[in-house]
């Protein structure tokens, strides 16, 4: 069996998730317990279209059932979870709304510097998930089947098939 390895893309990623990661658990406040929660929700439905769409994507099928198993069983598991961070879009719907009916984006502002342990929990279940979906689409990688390229047209062949 052949050796399987992390491509730079996989190494890539993750050094991104996890410096992403570790501001958001400096900040730990709304903009980031919403950030990392839309990146999650983003990246699991591109993983979930690729799976669907693209067959030959064993990475994305992997990625898709662990992350979203994961973030549906700590979901289920976890109902005192309450406080829920807004998506980004609703966090600037917010702000413009602030900005056009009273002038200012003072309410906004303080509700996104204020440190919360919810938001803590949050941003650790958003990692978490991102986490089990690098696991699941190294799995898929894993474990798909390895087909061969197609093999090269015989020298002489295209005489054959006019004939």
């Amino acid at each position: 069996m052949a050796e399987r390895r992390l491509s730079i893309g996989d190494v890539m990623g993750a050094v991104f998730v996890i410096g992403l990661g570790c501001a958001a658990v400096r900040g730990q406040n709304l903009l980031w317990s919403s950030t990392m929660l839309t990146l999650t929700l983003a990246g699991l439905g591109t993983a979930t279209v690729l799976a669907l769409v693209r067959r030959d994507r064993p990475a994305a099928v992997g990625a898709a059932v662990f992350g979203w198993s994961s973030l549906i069983l700590t979901l289920a598991t976890y109902p005192e979870r309450v406080t829920r961070p807004r998506l980004l879009h609703t966090i600037a719907a917010v702000f413009l709304k602030d900005y056009l009916f009273e002038g200012s984006y003072q309410v906004g502002i303080t509700l996104l510097t204020r440190p919360d342990r919810a938001h803590y929990d949050w941003i650790v279940l958003s990692l978490e998930t991102i986490a089990f979906a690098f696991f699941g689409g190294w799995v898929g990688r894993a474990l798909a089947p390895r087909v061969p390229p197609p093999s090269p047209p015989p020298a002489g062949g295209d005489a054959l098939r006019r004939a």
